[in-house]
């Protein structure tokens, strides 16, 4: 086995300031590597450099696991072993069961497997089920997930701000698909963030570093907060419905759906430092404007009018999305430096 850690003399290069490093012997026979082959450099956040084979295949073998259970109809047993071991990564599931599983297993599995993308069932016998990863290294590429999930959840937040329009309970802008899709994303990229971190050649394919997808866990962290906010709201004024809004709150929720939380992701994406800067001081600035709204609101009999609940609701997860946008912005501030 190669030791990890060896030291190095640095031997300089003729009259020049050039220095070279030869590499382990081990190392280089294992990689296959011969004179006047490539090699890629990748300078790391911390100063440190990494030398990746510019012929390492990226598509590592396929990696596969078990999953034994002794009773077919526990679904949420099966459900949450099989989450774990997609979340960490394992390519082949093989379920396996010491008596018949039920007739109505494959719909059922179904429906546990539609938040974990990419993972679909290849093979079915009484005892055993085959499932797989079938999403390719291109389509698993971490930036384009990133730039995915961000979409979806804009357009949950747009979907937000026209339920807040139509004062019907009855509204069809439910938002339950885009949030089904924000949650197959946020685990998808759980997944490859991991893969990533074990295998660094992957993030060579990708045109990534090690920084880039430790500033895009914290990132997709509150985007993901932020959908998970918006479908609560959504909820929330299906299930109490709108008053008549006499305190502003609708255009406050608007201005904080439509430009904060777009200037943050947009901050983030393009590495745009003013943006981010000017976001984080106007958050600031609305902070006054959301108290005075809540000391109107509080100031109101609510016995009179019970549906004041759901802007007292709003109000405090506004606040809320307004803290996950600065962070998202703090993000792109490190992103960028």
């Amino acid at each position: 086995m190669l030791n990890i850690f060896q030291q190095r003399k640095l031997i300089k290069w003729g009259s020049s300031e050039t220095l070279i490093l030869s590499l382990p012997r081990k190392w280089v026979k294992q990689n296959n590597l011969t004179a006047d082959q490539v090699v890629n450099l990748q300078v790391n956040q911390d100063g440190t450099l990494t030398i990746i084979p510019s012929e390492m295949h990226s598509d590592l073998e396929e990696t596969e696991t078990e999953i034994k259970i002794k009773d077919g109809d526990d679904l949420e047993n099966i459900r949450l072993r099989l989450l774990t071991k997609f979340l960490d990564g394992w390519d082949i599931i093989r379920i396996k069961c010491k008596q018949d599983f039920p007739s109505s297993v494959r719909r059922e599995l179904e429906k546990i497997l539609e938040p974990m993308m990419g993972l679909e069932i290849m093979g079915l016998t009484p005892t055993e089920i085959l499932i797989k990863n079938v999403m390719s290294v291109e389509s698993s590429n971490v930036y384009n997930l990133v730039k995915m999930i961000s979409e979806l959840v804009i357009d949950l937040n747009g979907i937000l701000m026209k339920r807040l329009e139509v004062k019907d309970s009855d509204s069809k802008y439910n938002g339950d698909i885009e949030w089904k899709n924000i949650q197959k994303y946020h685990f998808r990229i759980i997944r490859e963030h991991r893969k990533t971190l074990l295998h660094p050649i992957s993030l060579v394919k990708m045109n990534l570093t090690l920084q880039d997808i430790v500033d895009f866990f914290s990132y997709i962290s509150s985007v993901y907060k932020i959908g998970e906010s918006a479908q609560y709201l959504l909820s929330t004024i299906e299930r109490f419905g709108l008053p008549d809004d006499t305190f502003g709150i609708t255009p406050f929720m608007k201005k904080v759906l439509d430009k904060h939380v777009r200037d943050s992701i947009d901050a983030f994406l393009f590495k745009n430092t003013q943006k981010a800067v000017d976001n984080i001081k106007a958050i600031n600035e609305l902070n006054p404007k959301k108290r005075d709204i809540e000391n109107l609101v509080d100031a109101t009999e609510s016995d009179s009018n019970p549906k004041l609940l759901t802007f007292q609701i709003l109000l405090d997860i506004a606040s809320k999305i307004l803290d996950y946008c600065e962070e998202i912005c703090l993000a792109a501030l490190r992103r960028a430096i």
